[in-house]
């Protein structure tokens, strides 16, 4: 009786079942050298695992050296790639983990290498599985319930490879999508932009001043009207802030002389062109001389702002520079609506309402009636409001005066910037960005973001204070005093911040200050307050 070569056969699995390992032929097949013994369930099993988590590993145990190698060389290479962009970051002045996220989150270019980069990786690691478990399988004689188990595992490990990389796509093309539709393509300011490439990229630039919009634009609204101006005026070496808040029926505001605003509005804004204003023309036509009348008059005029697409807003900000004395730098608009699912997104806002706010009211333009009520915010300490509760509290007019609106309207910055939680943001962030692409315009080129980033956490630790311009600084409503509301400017800009109260250790502070207090009743008109006293 003959006897058959050594290496035709192998035992077999658990049972004593005998296969062959070759191809039937006899012979061992190509690139089997190490895995020419028979492999049990478990082996498969644990090597297709260690091939996904560590791509190669699996492959060179099956015989496939060159394939194996190479995947380990892809791994390797990756490993060390990233390890050198993050030295040449840290050699161009970045350091820290999150101002070079920043910086990359904010390049639509960088954006769309990572998510091409996402997509091939992710593709190649699921080729690296499947080649690994069916190279490996090659040596194993599985049963019925052994095929079904490695099918099933084989395509969890695709999951786990394919389900994160395509969520990571994702969100890479959404915050593409959102820094080319927000954020503005470069662009200089003569003086006023950080220096990119420094250690301190605001070492040149002592003051900028943000011009934040609040508008009311969308349906059933004709065109766009600011319902809350506030010029941000920050002192980048310390993050120290002022916030000037300028009334929406303030009238005939003035522009600076030589703007294309002055050339409409010589003698200050209203709906005569070119001449002085009367009451007649603020009253009787119908055509205010309100400070919200601004943006849609000057699109109605675009004769005046020749080559301007956006006369509306240029008018807006000349208009704010008039009344404070001070350039605007920076803008940012935000549609109200937008604020409110950006509230939902992380939350709801903690606020302290001092008395209860009707959600509604107010005169209705076009009847001439009032609008009807239709719900109150309560009054109470520390309230966890909605989006639509925390945008009424800022709003509401109805029983109150102009300057407790304009009041509340801080305190809700306030209460944003220190209850807007990365977390909390970071995880709402797709829903949050899609409102932002809806509601969110400005100027600031995405370039400056991670500058704007450091800005912003030297704000975050330093004072917040505010400056209201109300009748006790302006006096007359047609006639403001233009003169006392830029020397009010100068002199709370040029007052250094008084010292910050401390926290009792332990007590644990309200997202405001303390409830029941009313603006004012420790400082001048003309004195900036600590936002959270007004609070």
């Amino acid at each position: 009786m003959t006897r058959r070569a050594p290496d035709a056969w192998t035992s077999g699995p658990a049972g004593g079942t005998r296969h062959r390992a070759a191809d039937g032929t006899g012979r061992p097949r190509r690139g089997s050298h190490s895995a020419a013994s028979p492999q049990g369930f478990g082996r498969l099993v644990g090597w297709t695992i260690l091939g996904t988590v560590v791509p190669g590993t699996g492959l060179l145990v099956a015989g496939r050296r060159i394939a194996g190698s190479t995947a380990l060389v892809v791994l390797g290479g990756l490993s060390l790639g990233g390890v050198a962009a993050l030295g040449y970051a840290r050699s161009k002045g970045v350091s820290g983990i999150t101002p070079i996220l920043v910086r990359i989150g904010f390049s639509p270019s960088s954006l769309l290498y990572i998510a091409a980069t996402v997509v091939v990786l992710a593709s190649l690691w699921v080729a690296v599985t499947v080649g690994t478990h069916v190279s490996l399988r090659r040596f194993t004689l599985l049963t019925g319930a052994q095929n079904v188990l490695a099918g099933a595992l084989v395509l969890a490990l695709v999951g786990a490879v394919a389900v994160p990389a395509a969520e990571v796509t994702r969100l890479v093309l959404i915050q593409r999508d959102l820094v080319t539709s927000v954020f503005a393509d470069g662009g200089s300011r003569k003086g006023t932009d950080p220096d990119l490439g420094g250690a301190d990229p605001w070492a040149g630039v002592p003051r900028v001043n943000v011009l934040l919009l609040g508008g009311d634009d969308g349906r059933g609204r004709t065109g766009v009207r600011p319902d809350t101006i506030i010029l941000a005026s920050i002192d980048t070496r310390t993050g120290d802030t002022l916030i000037f808040s300028i009334p929406r029926q303030i009238q005939q505001a003035p522009f600076p002389p030589g703007t294309t605003g002055y050339r409409a509005w010589p003698y200050g804004f209203g709906p005569a062109l070119e001449r002085e204003q009367t009451e007649a023309d603020c009253t009787v036509t119908g055509q205010p001389c309100f400070f919200y009348a601004i943006w849609r008059t000057a699109e109605e005029h675009r004769e005046y702002f020749p080559g301007d697409p956006n006369p509306g807003l240029t008018a807006t900000k000349q208009a704010v520079e008039g009344i404070l004395g001070l350039h605007v730098d920076y803008y940012g608009k935000v549609n109200l609506r937008g604020f409110a699912e950006f509230v939902d997104a992380i939350g709801g806002l903690r606020l302290n309402v001092k008395k209860n706010l009707p959600i509604g009211g107010g005169e209705n333009k076009v009847t001439g009636g009032q609008n009807p009520i239709t719900g109150w915010i309560r009054k109470g300490d520390n309230r966890l409001l909605d989006g639509d509760d925390a945008l009424w509290f800022a709003r509401s007019r109805a029983m109150s005066t102009n300057w407790e609106r304009m009041a509340r309207q801080q305190c809700v910055i306030g209460a944003l910037a220190d209850q807007a939680e990365p977390m909390k943001v970071a995880l709402a962030y797709p829903r949050i960005a899609r409102s932002a692409k809806r509601n969110i315009t400005t100027d600031i080129p995405y370039q400056q973001v991670d500058a704007w980033v450091e800005l912003a956490t030297r704000v975050q630790k330093a004072q917040v204070r505010s400056l209201v311009i109300d009748h006790e600084i302006f006096g007359s409503d047609f006639h403001p005093d233009y003169a006392a509301i830029r020397q009010a400017v100068q002199t709370a800009l040029t007052t250094p911040p008084a010292p910050r109260r401390t926290t009792t250790p332990g007590a644990t502070p309200s997202p405001t200050a303390t409830p029941g207090r009313t603006p004012r009743t420790t400082a001048p008109p003309d004195v900036p307050q600590d936002v959270t006293d007004i609070c």
